[in-house]
Parts: structure tokens; C-alpha cells; sequence
């Protein structure tokens, strides 16, 4: 696999979750499981992240086709995914019934 599409696997995880939560959200209420499935993509999200960092054996910056990876970013896409675990939490009761889809799917989106 190309090493760009390895680097960006858990942005490329939670477009595709958010594309999922939103057809399904179209097609059938979600109800609470809308959240559930945003959290386990996110949750995805995190554990490709971090194996990504672990596996990063290099010390120093690796340059991959304009994309730069160092610990600094690792860092903050850790926390950036853990605020948006806390974010999805928090906002569980917010949408109506009908809307549950489409905001998860937005929270995604905008974590991505």
C-alpha cells in the first residue's frame, strides 16, 4: 500500500464511518445507535492512530509525499480523537430522533 494512504488511515476511517451513520441515518432512525457507531469509528480511529505512532520507528520526521508525520502530530491527533469521544458523549442527547444521523455524521466529518 501506498505509504500516503497508510499515514492518513484514521481520517480515511472516520469519512468512512460518517458516509455509513449518514446513509443509514437516511434510510432508518437510528435512534441511539447513531452515536454508538460514531464512537466505535472514532474509537478505530484512535487505535490506527496510535498503532501508527508505535510503529513509527524513526525518532525524527518522516516526509511522505508533502505529508509530514512527526510525534508532535501523532500527539495531537490522539487528542483531537479523544476530544471528539468526549464530544459525542456530551452531544448524545441533543439531535431529535429523525436528526441523529446527520449530526454524528457532521461530528465525523469535522474530526476528520
Amino acid at each position: 500500500m501506498h505509504p500516503l494512504i497508510e499515514q492518513l488511515y484514521p481520517e480515511i476511517i472516520l469519512l468512512v464511518g460518517a458516509s455509513l451513520i449518514l446513509l443509514l441515518g437516511s434510510v432508518r432512525a437510528l435512534g441511539q445507535g447513531a452515536m454508538l457507531w460514531a464512537l466505535l469509528f472514532v474509537g478505530g480511529a484512535m487505535i490506527a492512530a496510535y498503532s501508527l505512532a508505535r510503529s513509527q520507528t524513526e525518532g525524527g520526521m518522516a516526509a511522505v509525499s508533502e505529508l509530514q508525520t512527526g510525534p508532535l502530530v501523532w500527539y495531537a491527533r490522539l487528542v483531537t480523537l479523544s476530544v471528539g469521544a468526549l464530544i459525542l458523549l456530551a452531544n448524545r442527547h441533543v439531535p431529535r430522533e429523525g436528526e441523529r444521523g446527520e449530526f454524528f455524521a457532521l461530528i465525523l466529518v469535522s474530526l476528520a
